[in-house]
């Protein structure tokens, strides 16, 4: 069974673009405000117009890159891959324009995150560890021109499971990152879910 995989940084980078929008104007106002009666006091919000702006340049390159690269699709051989299982990724993205693609590397993560909170703080620490990972590159492609991939992987017979728990996360995900001659880097990522039963179990 085939099995599409949906990314989840273009979301983030909406959310981040519309943050630092808002962000941007009402830092902006305030040193306006504050300008016109202290222009050394106007520093400290002007900075944050700045962080603002980063926070906009941020979210607006995954958008600039899908507009030159076009958006990656990733199909799963399998529906859910378990443990010490051995699966096909299938890998395509058209070019929307001529590109030069200098390198392509194709990752895939397993990331353990973890919750604490210690009186009024809350933090969350995160360990990605690299299982595989292939290279590509480099790659001309013309308008219309589809790069496309097959990828074997497995998932280590002594591994984990996927797993969401309150303040536990066990995830599995393939990380695209396609670097391209001046544009911004085209990186998504694909989540998917492992399964608890063991191949050969």
């Amino acid at each position: 069974m085939n099995t599409p995989l949906k990314s989840t940084k273009n979301a983030q980078a909406g959310c981040l673009l519309i943050f630092g929008a808002v962000w941007t104007i009402g830092s902006a106002a305030m040193t306006i405000d504050v300008f016109s009666s202290s222009p050394l006091g106007a520093l400290l919000p002007a900075a944050f117009v700045l962080l603002g702006l980063c926070m906009i340049w941020a979210g607006l390159k995954p958008m600039i890159a899908v507009r030159k690269i076009g958006a990656a699709q990733i199909i799963l051989s399998v529906e859910a891959p378990r443990v010490g299982e051995k699966f096909l990724v299938n890998y395509q993205q058209t070019a929307q324009s001529p590109v030069s693609v200098l390198n392509h590397t194709m990752t895939l993560i397993f990331r353990e995150s973890a919750t604490y909170t210690r009186g009024s703080n809350t933090t969350t620490v995160t360990h990605p560890t690299t299982v595989n990972t292939i290279s590509y590159g480099p790659l001309a492609l013309r308008p219309g021109e589809t790069n496309q991939r097959q990828w074997s992987i497995q998932i280590p017979a002594d591994g984990m499971h996927s797993f969401e728990g309150r303040r536990n996360k066990l995830n599995w995900v393939i990380q695209t990152k396609v670097t391209m001659a001046g544009w911004p880097t085209y990186e998504e990522e694909f989540p998917f879910t492992v399964t608890p039963d063991r191949l050969g179990g």
